[in-house]
């Protein structure tokens, strides 16, 4: 039945012409005109409208193209309806790839092979040039980023310059002219009418089990794509330090079984609908079992999308606010240390999923963090709240996770403001600010 629900609501989602519906036993939902039977009845198919488009969810794209046409003859569906909502609601997940494909970029340095996301755009008079998302470990020690879109050879490979990153989140910003390839790269994140369709998704709304995608530069060999699903949301996973393979660094991920590689480092986690989730960033090949190596198969790693903007945002906008081309390095917002008190696994009636739920506490202070122990200390945070210097909302977030915190904190600029939310007590705000990004902030 869920699985039903699910085609249902896709369906429904397209048909404009459809007035109303009901779940009534096996009539999972009714016109109000009668030409929306004509379409499989005319194909020879006598059972109702909505099976019938289930039965063809795995027709091939040109099949598909005449279902659409007949569907949009008949008045099944409405003028409005484009190709791409039509394959999305008969469940082609490759519709919903075609923005993701347009915005996946391939990347090579002296030393080796990445991939990349096209974040967003920058137009200064007739040049537009694009911000790209990868990951700190593929720009590291590189002086030179050669970067390749969708379907291009490397004789068409165009010269990217490095913005800045964190070592310690593995997220690293690019940035390269891209005037006159505009027609067909798509940023992820675009202010337009159309934004809503392929803005980054909600990491933290991901659930364990949904199907994802990874597009990337696999063993070098330019853009493909893998599938897999989510294993587990969002964990702390130890990695040797990029700079020093001798010392660790413990990283926010999310586990996939998506077969990644070398080469898929820096590419785009798409969900179904095409929204970004993450940033690949690493995969298991073996483990180690006493004294015996077992080969692991499909255990990879991303960067979840909360994570990997709040940094390349924060990036992008000291950069751009230093106006230099010197590389600059994520910082965030002092607050001080926390801790996980309790962690359960919690059923939501609405989603019919089971999600974790960490109820955290402030154990620390930082000396140089606006709040004072007398306010926050031992308390139980429930929420932040970012507003910007002219009170304009940033972030508004329900903390029920610990890896949240750091990743709000990551949106917090000079003169911004925060109010903490907690299970104890009155809600309490306070303005950060900063001279030379030292006071109120640190480095990642």
């Amino acid at each position: 039945m869920k699985a039903k629900r699910a085609i249902v609501a896709a369906v429904a989602a397209v048909f404009a012409g459809i007035t109303a519906f009901a779940l009534t036993g096996c009539e999972w939902f009714s016109f109000d005109r009668n030409k929306a039977q004509d379409v499989p009845e005319t194909l020879g198919y006598t059972g109702n409208t909505a099976a019938w488009l289930t039965s063809k969810a795995s027709s091939p794209r040109s099949d598909a193209l005449q279902l659409y046409e007949d569907a949009k003859k008949s008045g099944a569906i409405a003028s409005n309806v484009t190709f791409l909502d039509f394959l999305k609601a008969i469940n082609d997940d490759s519709a919903s790839l075609t923005a993701p494909l347009r915005s996946s970029v391939a990347i090579r340095t002296p030393g080796g092979a990445g991939s990349g996301v096209v974040y967003k755009l920058k137009t200064i008079g007739s040049t537009t040039s694009a911000y790209i998302i990868t990951n700190y470990h593929v720009t590291y020690g590189a002086r030179t980023f050669n970067t390749t879109f969708y379907g291009e050879t490397s004789s068409s490979a165009l010269s990217a310059t490095y913005v800045g990153g964190s070592e310690s989140e593995d997220i690293a910003v690019l940035l390269v002219d891209i005037t006159g390839k505009t027609n067909f790269v798509l940023p992820i994140s675009r202010e337009s009418e159309d934004s809503d369709k392929f803005d980054p998704r909600d990491s933290d709304d991901v659930k364990v089990g949904e199907k994802v995608y990874a597009i990337g530069n696999l063993l070098g060999n330019g853009i493909s794509v893998v599938s897999g699903i989510v294993s587990v949301q969002a964990e702390y996973n130890t990695f040797a330090k990029i700079s020093d393979s001798t010392r660790s660094n413990e990283m926010l991920t999310m586990r996939i079984d998506a077969p990644v590689a070398h080469g898929n480092s820096g590419g785009g986690l798409f969900d179904g609908d095409g929204r970004l989730v993450g940033i690949v960033n690493g995969g298991m090949e073996n483990a180690k079992n006493g004294d015996d190596t077992i080969d692991v198969d499909n255990y990879g790693f991303a960067i979840p999308a909360n994570r990997a903007i709040s940094v390349a945002q924060n990036v992008i906008d000291k950069f751009e606010e230093k106006g230099s081309d010197k590389a600059v390095v994520a910082v965030r917002a002092r607050l001080g240390a926390w801790h996980v008190d309790s962690s359960e696994g919690k059923y939501d009636d609405d989603t019919e999923s089971v999600d974790i739920v960490e109820r955290v506490s402030i154990t620390s202070v930082d000396s140089q963090c606006p709040f004072s122990e007398e306010e926050i200390l031992g308390k139980t945070l429930t929420q932040i709240i970012v507003k910007d210097a002219s009170g304009g909302l940033v972030v508004n977030k329900m903390i029920t996770r610990e890896h949240q915190i750091k990743s709000v904190l990551y949106n917090v600029r000079s003169g911004f403001t925060v109010e903490l939310h907690f299970a104890e007590g009155d809600p309490i705000a306070k303005t950060y600010s900063s001279a030379n990004n030292n006071y109120n902030f640190e480095n990642a």
